[in-house]
């Protein structure tokens, strides 16, 4: 629910569903869910213009899915983050993760499209 309140730009709902979405992830103590929820807090940050908030978020959700080995969770937080860093204008830092990103996905037959990089 909260990638759809982020979807329609409705950021302080997103927020508050992300945040009750973690809380309740890591009660149950579902690593790799914990991992999504942060990913979508780095999303929300990003959307709000929070650049170090969404940094921080993104970090916390690589680390989580490396740590549960989530390999398509790994990829499509990095491939975030790249968009992310691209947004900041930090763009040979996001086009190197995004080219280092589509090649781990091509190395198990996934292949990423993006306008951005």
């Amino acid at each position: 629910l909260a990638q759809v309140a982020l979807a329609q730009g409705e950021l302080a709902q997103a927020r508050a569903l992300a945040v009750e979405a973690l809380n309740l992830v890591e009660t149950a103590g579902n690593r790799e869910y914990v991992a999504m929820a942060q990913l979508t807090l780095a999303q929300i940050h990003g959307a709000e213009g929070d650049l170090a908030g969404a940094t921080r978020w993104y970090q916390q959700a690589i680390v989580g899915f490396e740590q549960v080995g989530s390999l398509s969770g790994l990829l499509r937080a990095r491939f975030s983050y790249a968009q992310a860093l691209a947004q900041q204008g930090d763009n040979e830092a996001a086009a190197s993760l995004a080219q280092r990103v589509r090649q781990e996905a091509a190395s198990i037959g996934l292949y990423l499209c993006s306008k951005e990089f």
